[in-house]
């Protein structure tokens, strides 16, 4: 089984719902369309695969809610398969984006990041490697390039 599966809580203090995902077709690169064909078995599949983890999520095989939700879209990644935070080209313009799969664990230094970058606050160094500055960097550049792997989770 290949990993990535998401499972969490939904719902605030008192939610009763989970939330489940998993990007199981990650090796399948796309271009993007305005509307993605969503595969009709997905909450079916994520749910068993997320059953080998926690167990008492079986309970729920062959009998989800009519009401859940199954929705899709990308996750959009940089060819290093690096985020992009902070300024973009275009005067006034920020960037928090192409977070891939990682985006929920990143998403409060993304936030931080770029809330610095639109006040002009100072940002760590490697910050500059997750802006659009870091292909200015040709030593950097090449040292991705050269890697065989993109860092998939």
């Amino acid at each position: 089984m290949p990993g990535s599966i998401h499972c969490r809580p939904d719902g605030g203090d008192h939610g009763e719902w989970i939330k489940l995902g998993w990007a199981f077709n990650a090796e399948q690169i796309t271009e993007p369309v305005r509307e993605p064909e969503l595969n009709p078995y997905f909450p079916e599949v994520v749910l068993r695969a997320a059953s080998r983890l926690q167990p008492k999520l079986a309970h729920y095989l062959g009998a989800l809610p009519l009401d859940r939700v199954h929705y899709g879209g990308y996750y959009p990644m940089t060819r290093e398969n690096w985020p992009l935070i902070g300024a973009a080209k275009t005067p006034s313009v920020f960037l928090a984006t192409a977070l891939s799969g990682y985006g929920t664990m990143g998403a409060r230094a993304t936030g931080d990041l770029c809330a610095r970058a639109v006040v002009g606050a100072p940002v760590p160094v490697f910050a500059r490697s997750l802006s659009l500055a870091r292909y200015d960097d040709k030593a950097l550049m090449g040292q991705l390039a050269a890697s065989e792997s993109r860092g998939s989770l």
